[in-house]
């Protein structure tokens, strides 16, 4: 490996990784024994250990740290004499959670060699890889004169908390490269290279019940047995079949439970992890329907995606971790016993949280609820987020508050009128009139008699139940305000 000259052909290449074959299995092994459980183990360990291996074989480690100053990722350049462009060569140096260590054949953290096979978390996901990368580059070391662009080596230390800060890090942060040609991800398998695969969404899921002494004269909803349903529901959900472009399916699996203490306590809470792999046909907005949006605190930009939101709880307080691209890590804290803490839910949490309070409020009130809502919040959204949500929050159906649903306002192609759609093409939206979408224009045209013939229009909805169960379109409206005659056909 010390001698430079130019780069060689196929056959030579193969005879030097048998060479490296040994050293590559060392180093491997002396990786596996070093503990790096994503999220449990402390890392300056098995960066000491690489970082020194990588010294020693002319390579020059750089650590990434997240904006907290954790290390997140260790990367190194081999630079060439000539312009190209730059290659990764991507792999993880964490590693998932040991499980039932009795369940070993051999400890997790072995690195025991047996009948031609590696045993220890990480020899295949993937330790093994970053070995076989470093020895890659350690070779190119020697041949960078001949060279086209840059090869970096990326090892993240973020991967398996599904946080992925490694990556983030090098790709994303204000000193990322801009030359990236293409990104290779060592990983299990010779068979044969694989272009592309599944994209990852993580979520964990809060369900909550409510405590009492579990030899109690009364039954309360128990977190574990709707953390049940949840799973069951979850496990029958039908995915999105794959496509002719991509074989593979998408894929929801809850990887953690966590709930109770002692035997004589009804568990009031139940968190579930659950890794999602997303596919074109089924990706991450179809993966997660339900979100939590924090805000970052200096810029209070908002992640809409929430592909970077974790949720904790402790014993007193709900945590909402995210990330801003300008300002970093941030979290927000909810205290459970409402002294402080904010947060945002976007609509179909919005949504359940209304009918979950007016349902409460039923007895708070000795009332009978009632919500008010337009059309377009009943039928299928009824049907499939708020009614099964209240379900599974353990309120029966004849508690639930009574829905009034009112007349859908359509634009001119027949759509609900949208604030979304305004907001995203202004005054090109649908040739609407302009009153439609400004009120100084609405009462310039129309004068202050215009929201009297609207609330009056509203009125006749609440009086007539025929006029309440239809939708009506902006150009009767136009009529309405114009006081013009109305056309053949349009109900007086």
């Amino acid at each position: 490996m010390s001698h430079t000259a130019p780069l060689p052909d196929p056959a030579l290449v193969l005879t030097w990784a048998k060479e490296d074959h040994d050293s590559v299995l060392e180093l491997t092994q002396a990786l596996v024994r070093i503990p790096s459980r994503a999220g449990i183990d402390p890392y300056e360990a098995i960066i000491t250990a690489l970082s020194t291996w990588m010294r020693g074989h002319h390579l020059t480690p750089r650590i990434l740290h997240d904006a907290s100053g954790a290390p997140v990722a260790i990367t190194a350049d081999i630079t060439g004499t000539r312009p190209g462009p730059r290659w990764v060569l991507d792999a993880c140096l964490d590693t998932a959670p040991y499980g039932d260590e009795t369940a070993w054949t051999h400890p997790p953290a072995s690195g025991h060699l047996q009948d031609g096979w590696l045993w220890g978390r990480g020899s295949s996901d993937s330790k093994a890889a970053v070995a076989v990368f470093c020895h890659i580059a350690a070779r190119l070391t020697h041949h960078a004169e001949h060279l086209h662009g840059t090869l970096t080596l990326l090892f993240d230390l973020d991967e398996h908390t599904g946080g992925f800060g490694g990556a983030k890090r090098y790709f994303h942060s204000p000193d990322a490269p801009t030359d990236v040609a293409g990104v290779m991800i060592g990983y299990p398998g010779t068979d044969h290279l694989v272009i592309g695969g599944r994209g990852v969404h993580r979520a964990q899921v809060h369900v909550r019940g409510h405590s009492s002494h579990s030899g109690g004269s009364k039954t309360t909803p128990n977190a574990i047995d709707k953390a049940a349903h949840l799973i069951r529901e979850l496990h029958a959900e039908r995915l999105p079949d794959p496509g002719d472009d991509f074989p593979l399916p998408g894929k929801v699996t809850v990887t953690a439970i966590t709930a109770g203490q002692g035997y004589s306590v009804t568990p009031d809470l139940c968190t579930l992890n659950i890794d999602i792999r997303t596919t074109p046909a089924f990706d991450d907005t179809a993966a997660a329907e339900l979100r939590i949006r924090p805000r970052c605190p200096e810029c209070r930009l908002m992640d809409k995606a929430a592909t970077d939101l974790r949720i904790t709880a402790d014993d007193h307080a709900i945590h909402l971790d995210s990330a801003c691209p300008h300002h970093g890590t941030y979290r927000e804290t909810i205290d459970i016993h409402g002294t402080g803490g904010w947060y945002d839910a976007n609509t179909p949490i919005r949504s359940i949280q209304k009918g979950y309070l007016l349902a409460a409020e039923r007895d708070t009130h000795h009332a009978c609820p009632i919500s008010i809502d337009g059309a377009d919040w009943g039928g299928a959204w009824h049907a499939h987020v708020l009614a099964p949500a209240l379900a599974l929050l353990g309120i029966p159906p004849h508690r639930w508050p009574v829905s009034i649903f009112t007349p859908m306002i359509l634009d001119r192609t027949g759509g609900k009128l949208s604030k979304t759609l305004y907001v995203r093409y202004g005054r090109d939206y649908t040739d609407l009139p302009g009153a439609f979408l400004d009120l100084d224009l609405l009462l310039d045209h129309h004068g202050d008699h215009a929201l009297t013939t609207l609330w009056n229009e509203a009125r006749r909805w609440a009086a007539e139940p025929a006029r309440l169960h239809r939708s009506y379109t902006t150009d009767y409206l136009t009529t309405l305000l114009s006081g013009a005659p109305r056309h053949a056909g349009v109900p007086a």
